[in-house]
């Protein structure tokens, strides 16, 4: 981090009509360092269509109001913000060899050098989402293995909900070990109670995106909540052992990116 946001710091390129917001929020918007606006998911095939359900559900995202929509007001991140030029001299760039977290990572610092971040509902963008199962589990597995590197980092921004989908994968995998051997009760409970959920939210997530998405949408759930669980233990093992004594701190850098030329 290079600094903070002197008190009162403001953006001032942001008028009504610019960021489409209502009469009474310019204030709020003229206090703050970044907006950003809610995605309207979509999908280009069958599967695609019922990805974009489930990615607009809380039950998918968690309380992730960029993607669920709901009231305006500061956030702890949002997808493709507006920042101000200067956020980048007080806080410097994005972090490149973080993969799939470098946008929640630039965000987290700005939050802790003091910034706000405005979700505005009345800006939208457009959200192309993957097409394939096997695409949304290799999005999610790279997703949930960023985060721990990213909490490392910014531990005062860690939330309960995060911590849902890693407990769930560990609850899930100590339950089939315990069927394995012959005690099938703990699976067989946990199946019912996620079932359960996971039936009200494809049911939910249905009547408002199309009862045809039904069939198909409690597989997508489970390929959300299981990859990123799987994905934020890597990324935890990952983060120990990169800061065990010999080891080298921090995280694997991409070929080809910003980090890797600067240290080529």
């Amino acid at each position: 981090m290079k600094g903070r946001f002197p008190v009162g710091w403001a953006m001032s390129n942001c008028s009504t009509s610019e960021c489409g917001t209502s009469p009474g929020q310019p204030r709020q918007i003229l206090s703050t360092t970044c907006v950003g606006g809610v995605l309207r998911n979509e999908g280009d095939t069958y599967t695609g269509r019922a990805i974009a359900a489930a990615m607009s559900s809380p039950f998918g995202v968690g309380g992730a109001r960029f993607r669920t929509g709901g009231e305006g007001g500061p956030v702890d991140t949002v997808a493709f913000g507006a920042y101000q030029r200067r956020v980048f001299d007080i806080i410097g760039d994005l972090r490149e060899d973080i993969d799939a977290g470098e946008d929640d990572e630039f965000n987290y610092r700005l939050r802790d050098a003091g910034g706000v971040i405005l979700l505005v509902p009345e800006m939208r963008a457009t959200y192309t989402v993957r097409g394939t199962l096997g695409g949304l589990w290799r999005q999610y597995v790279a997703y949930g293995r960023a985060k721990p590197e990213v909490l490392r980092l910014h531990p005062s921004q860690l939330q309960t909900r995060q911590l849902v989908p890693p407990a769930f994968v560990l609850v899930l995998a100590c339950s089939a070990g315990l069927a394995a051997l012959g005690r099938p009760r703990a699976i067989s409970a946990l199946i019912a109670v996620y079932g359960a959920a996971t039936a009200v939210a494809s049911m939910t997530a249905a009547a408002r995106r199309g009862v045809r998405l039904l069939p198909l949408l409690p597989a997508v759930f489970a390929c959300m909540h299981v990859a990123y669980g799987l994905g934020v233990l890597a990324g935890a093992s990952r983060v120990a052992r990169n800061l065990l004594p010999g080891t080298r701190r921090g995280v694997r850098i991409s070929p080809g990116s910003e980090a890797q030329r600067r240290a080529d």
